[in-house]
């Protein structure tokens, strides 16, 4: 995840064997949020071209407790949390230069988008002259100063117009 500093550096090698094909001074960053085709984590036997176990293993196999976020007293969207995406009981590693640590996915998740564009933005503001251009889906607090916020797919109908208003946010 981005709170290990080789994911940017990662990320960024693959964005410059990607400009070494194709020359290009922006990015759009679509579904940079951690998602799978799972609810939670996805069985070691995931079969992700058809998106479903390639065997039906029991949903206690989790080595997580994936009840853990189940009844909190908001829940975006009145889903799961979890829903389509990494199990929010993860882990993710951190390591500065003080200490490593170690949090829970839930309190990390919302980041991905922020370091994605971070990453994403530094690496065009070496590589070029004019202010990079990033648009990304997924976003933070902050996220402003690296990338422009794209809300998604939408239709050019009032309604939608009114269901994105939350999403400039």
């Amino acid at each position: 995840a981005w709170t290990v500093p080789i994911a940017t550096a990662l990320w960024q090698f693959g964005l410059e064997e990607f400009h070494n094909q194709v020359d290009f001074d922006g990015i759009w960053l679509s579904v940079n949020e951690p998602s799978n085709n799972c609810d939670g984590e996805c069985p070691s036997d995931w079969d992700s071209t058809v998106g479903q176990p390639r065997t039906n293993l029991s949903k206690n196999s989790a080595p997580h407790d994936p009840t853990e976020f189940d009844n909190l007293p908001y829940i975006p969207g009145g889903r799961p949390l979890n829903k389509q995406t990494v199990s929010m009981t993860g882990y993710q590693k951190s390591t500065d230069a003080y200490e490593d640590m170690v949090y829970k996915e839930y309190n990390l998740h919302s980041l991905w988008g922020l370091y994605n564009s971070k990453a994403t933005h530094s690496y065009l503001a070496e590589k070029q002259d004019i202010r990079p251009f990033v648009a990304s889906r997924a976003s933070f607090p902050g996220s402003g100063m690296f990338a422009s916020k794209w809300l998604g797919n939408n239709y050019s109908k009032w309604e939608y117009m009114r269901y994105s208003i939350i999403g400039i946010y």
